[in-house]
C-alpha cells in the first residue's frame, strides 16, 4: 500500500462524500425493505 498523503485532494473528498452518501442510501434503502419485508 502506498502511503497517503495526510491532506485529500478535492477530488478525493468529493469521492469519500459520494461514497459515503452512497453507504447511507444503501443503508437506508435496506431498512426500509426490511420494515416493510417483515412487519
Amino acid at each position: 500500500m502506498k502511503n497517503r498523503p495526510l491532506r485529500h485532494s478535492p477530488d478525493e473528498d468529493d469521492i469519500i462524500r459520494n461514497v459515503q452518501y452512497f453507504n447511507y442510501a444503501q443503508a437506508k434503502k435496506m431498512i426500509y425493505f426490511a420494515t416493510t419485508c417483515f412487519y
